[in-house]
């Protein structure tokens, strides 16, 4: 695993499947082939990527922030941050169009990830000194 400390394989294994819905996602916007859209719909069918699918890689982010240890995890934990703040741009540009308060209520649960793992970097921070 890593040199200073172990990654639990768990971690691991969550976030290749959090990157892995990443790239399927990212083929699903960028790639123009059909094949692709048709191959990956059933996936997106039940997981919406723009609500519930990032809700679930910003899970995956906090649980990864918690848990990682040594040059492994610095790197799991680097990957995934960069991955869910991408998904959440592209989610918060989907949502542009709305117009009730409810509609920009679906947002609010990435904020509140965002500030949790904040908070959760500055808890290590200080633990580590």
């Amino acid at each position: 695993m890593s040199e200073t400390g172990k990654n639990p394989i768990w971690l691991t294994a969550l976030d290749i499947v959090c990157l892995a819905f990443f790239a399927a996602f990212l083929m699903l916007i960028f790639c123009p082939i059909h094949q692709v859209e048709e191959f990956l719909d059933p996936l997106f069918a039940v997981i919406n990527p723009f609500t519930t699918g990032v809700y679930s890689m910003g899970c995956g982010l906090l649980i990864t922030l918690m848990n990682a240890r040594g040059k492994t995890g610095l790197i799991l934990g680097a990957l995934m941050s960069v991955s869910y703040l991408i998904m959440t741009a592209i989610s918060l540009v989907a949502l542009m169009g709305a117009s009730s308060i409810s509609d920009l209520m679906m947002y609010g649960p990435n904020v509140i990830i965002v500030l949790a793992g904040i908070f959760i970097l500055i808890q290590r921070g200080k633990n580590r000194d």
